[in-house]
């Protein structure tokens, strides 16, 4: 089973991304802020992260970049709202720090659903 960790301070939206990448053969784990998704990094094995590149509790550009020494071999999926100067730059930062893929809000779920499945090998 291949395990998703969805980062994302917004407790509706991380919900519902949860509910939409909960497909067969996937385990979502859900987290509020990137201090517990590093700790959720450090302790178990996650085929893809899909976070926000701004979180309450921390940058998640912070996240992407130490993300890379707890687990070099996951992929990474990264978004934040459109229209937003400030969010456009972190994720044009994100995609030269090597990220999988980006999305903007609102979030084209089956969009997203394919590229994990890309990125996956499924």
């Amino acid at each position: 089973m291949s395990r998703i960790l969805v980062v994302e301070d917004d407790a509706d939206l991380r919900e519902s991304l949860c509910r939409s990448l909960s497909l067969p053969g996937y385990e979502v784990i859900a987290s509020g802020s990137g201090i517990q998704a590093k700790r959720i990094l450090a302790s178990s094995y996650v085929r893809v992260l899909v976070a926000d590149v701004v979180t309450a509790d921390q940058d998640g550009l912070g996240l992407i970049r130490s993300v890379r020494s707890l687990q070099p071999r996951v992929r990474v999926i990264a978004f934040s709202g459109a229209g937003d100067h400030a969010a456009e730059f972190d994720l044009a930062v994100a995609k030269r720090l090597g990220v999988d893929a980006i999305f903007t809000r609102p979030l084209p779920l089956p969009e997203i659903q394919e590229t994990i499945r890309r990125l996956i090998g499924t």
